[in-house]
């Protein structure tokens, strides 16, 4: 197996990303490309070109035509791993390309594979990584998250760090995922591996708005303390004082009877 230049390669690559299925075709056609090159140096134990591989990119990129060639007649495996252990369907899933993510699954991509760090696709598409000035992103999330709940994804599921799907939409700042997952199942009080709940994560980032939907919509309790023993409104005085103290108190003041 022969390991293609690197010119070649990265025009090869620069097709998958650009969707340009005629490249694809003819390259492979004439023998240029027999075998994706970060494939065969992955196989061959020498150093990765790419992090991904070209199916990695097309997937990224919603091109499902390329990513079915891809797959089809080039023969990447659906779910080839990048350098991160990741799949094409967390690709896929990270900018909520819905239709790629069916077609990836429905050739047998595994919804519950876990990347380098123990992340999942479900992840992916909670955190997401489309556009801030994207409109309709919490629709294009949702609907995401859903395909990969229909097919195997567990909305409880834990990665290997202890987040959750509470940890990933309260790191993401996004209100609207927070209620959907925890509509669909998941503890918004549950800690990570540290006993860091997600109250914590927002109160640490100052995000206003999930932090009142964790206490007055979920009624997270702030006697809830991480493996060192420290409540959230200590951590809160550790990180700024006057503005998160105060805040935290005042919620205090509405859902419980106990600080300390």
């Amino acid at each position: 197996m022969s390991v293609v230049d690197d010119e070649t390669a990265n025009r090869w690559l620069d097709a998958a990303k650009a969707g340009d299925l005629d490249t694809i075709r003819t390259m492979h056609a004439d023998g240029t490309i027999a075998v994706d090159p970060c494939v065969s140096r992955a196989k061959e134990g020498t150093d990765e070109l790419k992090k991904d591989t070209a199916l990695h990119l097309a997937a990224q990129r919603g091109h499902v035509d390329v990513v079915s060639f891809l797959i089809n007649k080039v023969k990447i495996p659906v779910d080839a791993l990048n350098d991160a252990g990741k799949t094409p369907l967390a690709n896929a899933a990270s900018y909520a390309h819905s239709d790629t993510m069916e077609f990836l699954l429905g050739c047998g991509a595994d919804a519950a594979h876990k990347d380098r760090h123990g992340g999942m696709a479900l992840g992916e598409a909670i955190g997401g990584s489309l556009p801030s000035d994207d409109d309709d992103s919490f629709e294009k999330k949702k609907a995401a998250a859903l395909i990969l709940l229909r097919r195997g994804g567990d909305i409880k599921a834990v990665e290997d760090s202890g987040w959750t799907a509470v940890h990933v939409a309260v790191d993401a700042g996004d209100v609207q995922m927070l209620s959907f997952v925890v509509q669909c199942g998941a503890d918004p009080s549950a800690p990570e591996e540290d006993g860091i709940t997600p109250l914590t994560f927002a109160v640490e980032d100052k995000k206003v708005d999930i932090v009142d939907m964790l206490l007055l919509t979920y009624r997270v309790r702030l006697e809830t303390t991480n493996k060192k023993g420290e409540s959230v409104i200590y951590g809160a005085y550790k990180i700024a004082p006057l503005m998160q103290a105060t805040l935290l108190q005042a919620y205090a003041q509405r859902t419980c009877s106990c600080i300390f």
